[in-house]
């Protein structure tokens, strides 16, 4: 099982076998979550594959 890791930049997920998610959506606990480059959890709007959607503050997909 994966968990949720803060450091001083942000937010960011750990997966069971170390590695993170990096510009791509991942469904955890059965909420949609967006990460970026880095591995960080995304909010507010991001643009991906040319559609707007909007990030709550905790992360969640919401549209």
């Amino acid at each position: 099982m994966g968990a949720w890791v803060m450091d001083s930049v942000g937010w960011w997920y750990r997966n069971a076998d170390g590695s993170y998610p990096t510009n791509t959506s991942m469904v955890i606990d059965g909420r949609t979550y967006r990460f970026d480059g880095r591995g960080y959890m995304r909010t507010g709007w991001v643009l991906v594959d040319g559609t707007w959607y909007y990030l709550h503050g905790s992360g969640v997909w919401v549209i």
